[in-house]
């Protein structure tokens, strides 16, 4: 399990990592939990899943519903309100549009969290033995 200090790492990490692909151009329908690995011994996040992703202005819009599945997509039981925050802060900044923002990702998770493919995804683990990916 992980520390609070290092749940706030990894929170700064992966909206870091979310903030890095928006700002490639790369936009993505489908940025949901299983879509972000994290490496267990260094922390690094990496988004995979490039099928549905595409290229060109990734617009505030573009943000909102990658973060929006991403929020959906996460049990309650694994990210604390606040630790949510922090990856919206790491991906979007601070400044005026922070609330807003806030509200709009919520908004948009809760019409998501009813859909099948997220539903599956927020399923509680488990074992907690750790994974392999074959």
């Amino acid at each position: 399990w992980l520390s609070p200090g290092d749940r706030r790492t990894l929170s700064d990490r992966i909206g870091a990592a979310v903030a890095a692909f928006h700002a490639a151009g790369f936009t993505t329908p489908d940025l949901t939990a299983k879509h972000v690995l994290v490496n267990r011994s260094s922390g690094a996040v990496t988004v995979i899943d490039w099928g549905s992703a595409r290229r060109g202005s990734a617009a505030v819009n573009d943000l909102v519903r990658a973060l929006a599945a991403l929020h959906a997509s996460v049990a309650d039981e694994s990210a604390t309100p606040r630790e949510r925050l922090r990856v919206l802060r790491a991906a979007a900044g601070g400044g005026e549009r922070f609330s807003y923002l806030a509200r709009r990702i919520a908004a948009e998770a809760g019409k998501r969290r009813d859909r099948r493919s997220i539903l599956d995804q927020r399923q509680p683990v488990v074992t907690h033995s750790a994974q392999r990916l074959v």
